[in-house]
């Protein structure tokens, strides 16, 4: 919000305050995943499918890198409405909550959700992903 709706103050400040911001998840070595799917031309876009998919595999992917490292962790999702964000991340409650045991032992949870216009770290992951941070 700052670089783009800001005064001209916000404006010079936001750039430095993303490479700092950056910098301190190097120094720690954080990572912000992210995904990007290509709709097709002249394929209609199922969207719940879409993002439903998206959150899977991003869960999946997570899983893998925090086991790789001994670690867990929690996703953190820009929430949409109640209604989608409750169905979208159905498939991972199943896959955590699945009789035979746990498929994601190492994602503490079910991904929760926060607005991307209230937290910074969401901002930039969701620049990241679209390609207009660093």
């Amino acid at each position: 919000m700052a670089a783009s709706n800001g005064n001209r103050n916000q404006v010079r400040l936001a750039p430095g305050l993303i490479d700092k911001l950056l910098t301190v998840l190097e120094r720690h070595d954080c990572r912000v995943p992210a995904k990007i799917c290509v709709k097709q031309d002249g394929v209609a876009n199922a969207e719940d499918a879409m993002y439903g998919a998206s959150v899977a595999s991003l869960c999946a992917h997570f899983e893998d890198f925090l086991a790789g490292r001994e670690e867990c962790g929690v996703v953190i999702l820009d929430s949409r409405t109640k209604s989608k964000n409750v169905d979208n991340v159905h498939c991972v409650t199943t896959r955590k909550l699945r009789a035979g045991g746990d498929l994601m032992p190492h994602v503490a949870e079910s991904p929760v959700f926060g607005h991307s216009d209230s937290h910074i770290g969401l901002q930039i992951g969701v620049s990241c992903s679209t390609g207009t941070g660093r």
